[in-house]
């Protein structure tokens, strides 16, 4: 084909078309190129219908004869004012000795409004998503990741950029973690139905956690074509959460395995929690419990005490010192018990609940009864054994006195003897009569303060560190008083007459600092 029948073929072409010599100039344009320039094209050179330089042109030229064809875009004025958008292909094509240039010239001036209606909503739509302090994603149908905000930039460190175009499985070496995410987004997907509050780690960090809300991303014609993510990190809350649980979890462990009975209720004693100890203790379940308060397991006869005790505790005090309670179990006997609580408060210190461990002692009340029992018998054992010393004690105190009246009788009728004795034996019956006379009361003393002392242990101890200037006499007296023996048995004891005995026994009572109601015998037992 010779070049003329080419340049008629042109006027037929659906776009413009300008053809050049090497030289640059226009040897023809069709009737689109004419209409799209708005004026007479041909002898003009083509680079002056476009915006680039000398050198730059012949850049183009050149590189489209080395490639085969060369395109760029551009920016051409119109004649009548304005300008179009255009893209250009430059293809060059020998015809037999003739060198040509073709310009394929294409309007694209509505595509790129469109582009940049398109750029600007795209530009306007990652601003708001910068905006958004949470991490915000979007992915398409093939698991790629479309765009993301800044906050996701920041916090993965990693671009938009970057991540355009690539899966999570790229981006993270936890490839289980990236399954699992791209689960979730195909539930989406399939269900268009969003999924919440999801706590998953963060792909590139395990030990930070985010909340990740998932929802359909679609287009003005309601075609779903990916999802929006949106993540707030909760690490803190998470962590905090965790410690809270595991503390709940070793409270509840510690509160189950309790060997004593331990319980937890409101401050008016509603039961809220009950450990299994406690509930055989009482022979409920933990359910039944539950449905009480602390007053229906307290004896009514001590509700009041309860009431206030509780009461006391949460005005004045974190905890309810150890105090003996006793408790109702189901079958309506009494369960004996040590009783240590706490108050627990919320985070401004308001009591809010009661805590307390319940020890059984019912074993220890009957330890402690079969102690007493013993104690009681024991002391009842040494009382009828002191009482049987004193009668003894007394019985022979008796058998001196009635054999030292005799022997009065004797040594009066002794004395009767030496008022007219031979001269051989006056002086013997002298020493005889002065020996007898003496108080057999003085003699005998030490055996009895010995026996006394045998008996009642202590006593003149504990008598003297109170009473420490009572006489030899008043000793005797407090011994003989000690004794239960009445005034007459001292008198006939100590050879004195009755009215000497309550002399004595008043001085004595002065001294020892009693009132006319006190009674000195029992006084005088508490030694």
């Amino acid at each position: 084909m010779i070049l003329a029948d080419y340049l008629q073929l042109l006027d037929f072409a659906p776009i413009a078309l300008l053809v050049a010599d090497e030289k640059d100039e226009i040897l023809y344009a069709n009737k689109i190129a004419e209409a799209t320039f708005f004026q007479e094209l041909k002898q003009k050179e083509v680079k002056h219908i476009f915006s680039y330089s000398k050198a730059k042109w012949a850049e183009i030229m050149k590189t489209s004869k080395e490639k085969g064809s060369y395109s760029f875009n551009d920016s051409i004025r119109k004649l009548t004012g304005g300008s179009i958008d255009v893209n250009v292909t430059c293809k060059p094509i020998k015809f037999i000795d003739d060198q040509v240039f073709v310009y394929y010239i294409q309007d694209v001036t509505d595509q790129q409004k469109i582009i940049k209606e398109l750029y600007k909503e795209q530009q306007y739509t990652q601003t708001i998503l910068d905006s958004i302090p949470a991490l915000v994603y979007v992915k398409d149908l093939e698991n790629r990741i479309v765009s993301v905000n800044r906050a996701f930039e920041e916090t993965t460190k990693l671009t938009n950029e970057f991540v355009q175009g690539r899966s999570l499985s790229e981006l993270t070496s936890d490839q289980e973690l990236a399954i699992d995410f791209w689960k979730d987004d195909l539930e989406v997907i399939k269900s268009d139905i969003p999924l919440r509050k999801l706590i998953k780690p963060l792909f590139n960090d395990p030990n930070r956690k985010f909340i990740t809300d998932k929802i359909p991303y679609k287009t003005y014609d309601g075609e779903t074509v990916g999802i929006i993510g949106f993540s707030t990190e909760v690490t803190d809350r998470v962590n905090l959460e965790n410690a809270l649980l595991e503390s709940e979890r070793n409270f509840r462990l510690l509160f189950n395995t309790s060997p004593e009975g331990a319980i937890i209720s409101s401050i008016d004693g509603r039961i809220i929690m009950a450990n299994a100890t406690l509930c055989k203790m009482l022979h409920y379940t933990e359910e039944e419990l539950t449905k009480l308060s602390l007053f229906d397991i307290t004896p009514k006869n001590k509700r009041e005490v309860e009431a206030s005790t509780l009461q006391l505790s949460i005005l004045f005090g974190d905890t309810i010192e150890p105090v003996e309670r006793s408790y109702l179990r189901k079958d309506g006997s009494i369960l004996p018990a040590m009783v240590k609580g706490w108050i627990i408060k919320n985070e401004i210190g308001t009591p809010t609940l009661i805590g307390a461990f319940i020890r059984d002692i019912t074993n220890e009340k009957i330890a402690e009864k079969k102690k007493n029992e013993f104690y009681e018998k024991e002391i009842e054992r040494l009382k009828n054994e002191i009482d049987s010393k004193n009668r003894e004690m007394i019985s022979k105190l008796a058998q001196i006195s009635e054999k030292d009246g005799q022997l009065k009788k004797v040594l009066r009728n002794l004395d009767n003897v030496v008022q007219n004795p031979p001269a051989s034996i006056i002086n013997e019956l002298e020493n005889i009569l002065e020996e007898a006379k003496k108080d057999n009361i003085e003699v005998l003393w030490p055996e009895i303060e010995l026996t006394f002392e045998k008996i009642n242990k202590s006593f003149f101890d504990n008598l003297y560190k109170k009473h420490p200037k009572l006489t030899k006499n008043e000793k005797k007296i407090t011994a003989l008083l000690r004794m239960n023996m009445s005034s007459r048995e001292i008198s006939r004891i100590t050879h004195q007459n009755i009215r000497s005995v309550e002399m004595a026994r008043t001085r004595l009572r002065k001294k020892l600092n009693l009132k006319r109601s006190d009674n000195l015998v029992a006084f005088l037992s508490q030694f």
